[in-house]
């Protein structure tokens, strides 16, 4: 095989190794916190007469985003190529409550809650929120003199994942129903096509809008229960 066959048959195989598995911390991080710093700029409460959401039980952190790497490394030899890159992120959870504050507000407003109420109010807690998602690359590459074969996989897997609420219908001491909603976001994320960059950016819009899904679909479920 001549060198320029073999280079070009090598040419995926690099394209794959810068442009999938170089992102570094630094860049990881700011993914993250420009996906989530909209979030962050105000503490959303509710606490009125008929609607009270509790967030005290949700962990507190000083800032939006602390992300630890655990590992990275990479391995590149004439016949042999790996690595192994993997960063641990916390996210303020701030960010969740703020989502579920506006969406509860937004449906308060949509289904007439006050009216709808009475004399009672409902006191929901946030008991459980995401903590954050571990993200993983790994992958290897070994060079024959006529072929090579590659082992690749980039996952991000939700750390903590439970998102669990309850609620309490009160009216003025006397507590006429309570009960817990949750919900457990299981099953990691492949990337197979985007660029590391990309996939983690995708990643964190796709999981804010599960999140927004479910809450709005606790919040409902619980105004249908009334």
């Amino acid at each position: 095989m001549n060198s320029s066959l073999r280079l070009y048959l090598l040419l995926p195989v690099f394209l794959l190794l810068f442009t999938t598995s170089c992102i570094t911390k630094k860049e990881f991080g700011e993914v993250v916190k420009a996906n989530v710093e909209a979030g962050m700029y105000t503490n959303t409460k509710i606490n009125t007469p008929y609607l009270v959401l509790k967030t005290d039980q949700l962990p507190k952190m000083d800032s939006d985003v602390k992300v630890k790497k655990l590992s990275s490394y990479m391995v590149p030899l004439f016949f042999f190529w790996g690595w192994d890159r993997s960063y641990q992120c916390e996210i303020n959870s701030r960010y969740y409550s703020n989502i579920f504050a506006n969406s509860l507000e937004q449906k308060a407003h949509e289904f007439e809650l006050e009216k709808l109420l009475g004399d009672k109010r409902i006191e929901i807690t946030l008991e459980q929120v995401p903590k954050g998602f571990l993200y993983t690359n790994t992958g290897s590459v070994y060079f024959l003199i006529v072929a090579y074969f590659y082992d690749y996989d980039e996952k991000i897997y939700t750390q903590s994942p439970d998102f669990k609420i309850s609620y309490k219908l009160m009216q003025g001491d006397r507590e006429l129903k309570t009960d817990s909603l949750s919900y457990q976001f299981k099953e990691p994320v492949t990337n197979i096509a985007d660029m590391s960059v990309s996939f983690v950016g995708f990643y964190m819009q796709d999981f804010k809008t599960v999140f927004e899904n479910k809450t709005n679909e606790f919040i409902e479920r619980i105004i249908e229960e009334l």
